[in-house]
C-alpha cells in the first residue's frame, strides 16, 4: 500500500515539474521575440527627424502656392465670365452695336470729386470728350477728360452733372443735375402734366454726345406748387458703385 502511493506521489511530481518546464520554455520563447521586435525597430535620430520636419515643411508650402494659383486661376476666369455675360447682355440691348466701344472700369479719377471713374480706352481707341456712356441701354455719363489709354466718365449721378433732357409723355424738356436727393430734372415748365413713370431720355449734348438715350423714370415730384418751374426725382436702375463694364457712343 505505502509503495502505491510512492509511485503516485512520484508520477505527480514528474507531471508537475514536465508542466513548469513547458511553462518556463514557453516564457523564454515569448520574452526572445518580444526582444527582436524591439531591436528590428528602426532608431529614428534627431537629425533625420529634423530633416523629415523641413521636408514635410516645404511640401506643406509646395501644396500651399498650387492652392493659391489654382484659386487666382479660377477668380480670373470667373471674372472674364463674368465680363462676357455683361458684354453679351448689352450687345443684344443696344440698338447699333456699330458704334458702340466695350470699356472696363479701372478705378476712380483721385482729382475729380467721387462722381467720376475711370476707364481702360482713350485717344488710341479714338474716345473723344462728351461722348455718352451707357450700361443696358441707360446713360451712364459723358467722357469728360481723355488720355492715350484712359479716359475720365463723368457719371450723371454727379454734383457737376448739367443734361439737357426730354420727359417722353409730357412731350417737355429739363435740366438733369444731381442733389443730394439723388438724380433731379429741373427747369421743367410748370404747365406740363407730369406724372409717376414718365420716362426721361437725353437730348444731343454740347461735345456730341448721342441722344434720346434712356435715362430712367420720373419717381417723384419733389417741387411745390407755388414754384416758378417743376422739380422731379429720377429713378434710374443704374447701380453707380459697382460699374465694371460700359459702352462708349462713338
Amino acid at each position: 500500500m505505502l509503495k502505491k502511493n510512492y509511485r503516485i506521489i512520484l508520477l505527480s511530481t514528474l507531471i508537475i515539474l514536465s508542466l513548469l518546464l513547458v511553462i518556463r520554455k514557453v516564457i523564454i520563447a515569448d520574452w526572445q521575440s518580444r526582444t527582436l521586435l524591439i531591436m528590428a525597430k528602426p532608431v529614428v535620430s534627431p537629425i533625420s527627424g529634423l530633416f523629415q520636419i523641413r521636408s514635410l515643411n516645404q511640401e506643406n508650402k509646395e501644396l500651399r502656392a498650387k492652392l493659391i494659383e489654382a484659386q487666382e486661376k479660377d477668380f480670373n476666369l470667373a471674372v472674364l465670365e463674368n465680363e462676357n455675360k455683361i458684354l453679351k447682355e448689352e450687345l443684344n440691348i443696344q440698338n447699333d452695336t456699330a458704334d458702340l466701344l466695350g470699356a472696363k472700369v479701372i478705378g476712380k479719377n483721385p482729382i475729380l470729386e467721387s462722381g467720376s471713374i475711370l476707364i481702360n480706352r482713350g485717344k488710341n481707341d479714338d474716345i473723344e470728350i462728351g461722348k455718352a456712356v451707357t450700361y443696358h441701354s441707360f446713360l451712364v455719363g459723358v467722357i469728360e477728360v481723355v488720355k492715350d489709354e484712359i479716359a475720365t466718365v463723368r457719371l450723371i449721378n454727379s454734383s457737376q452733372t448739367l443734361i439737357p433732357v426730354t420727359i417722353v409723355e409730357a412731350n417737355t424738356i429739363g435740366l438733369l443735375s444731381s442733389r443730394l436727393e439723388g438724380i433731379v430734372v429741373e427747369q421743367v415748365l410748370v404747365d406740363k402734366k407730369i406724372a409717376i413713370g414718365d420716362k426721361i431720355v437725353s437730348n444731343d449734348i454740347e461735345g456730341g454726345a448721342s441722344s434720346k438715350i434712356f435715362i430712367g423714370e420720373v419717381a417723384e415730384i419733389i417741387s411745390s406748387p407755388s414754384d416758378i418751374y417743376q422739380t422731379l426725382k429720377v429713378k434710374t436702375p443704374i447701380d453707380f458703385q459697382n460699374l465694371q463694364f460700359l459702352f462708349v457712343h462713338r
